[in-house]
């Protein structure tokens, strides 16, 4: 599944591999506040939950971003939201199944 748009601004991506699926990314904004060397000694997966821990982290990342889109970009990390919009009735389900059984 690919990365949202919005991380992929953040991030810059390496060719570097951590296994077959999992590509070595940089926090944008360490990379540019700091210099190349410094700014990439702390690489992560490409996997949105790794990213989205390491933005909330990053004290230049809070520097550069405005609140509306730090929160907009948390609120990827909640991807169980993903699943109650495929499944909005599951939760609703499981209840009535466990008061009439």
């Amino acid at each position: 599944m690919p990365l949202p748009l919005l991380l992929e601004n953040h991030i810059i991506k390496s060719k570097e591999r951590y296994s077959k699926s999992n590509i070595k990314v940089y926090c944008k904004a360490c990379v540019e506040v700091l210099d190349e060397n410094e700014g990439k000694k702390n690489s992560f997966s490409n996997k949105t939950d790794r990213i989205i821990q390491h933005l909330k982290k990053c004290v230049h990342f809070a520097d550069k971003t405005t609140p509306e889109e730090k929160e907009e970009i948390f609120t990827l990390s909640n991807s169980k939201g993903i699943l109650n919009k495929k499944w909005p009735g599951k939760k609703r389900l499981f209840y009535y199944l466990f008061i009439y059984l």
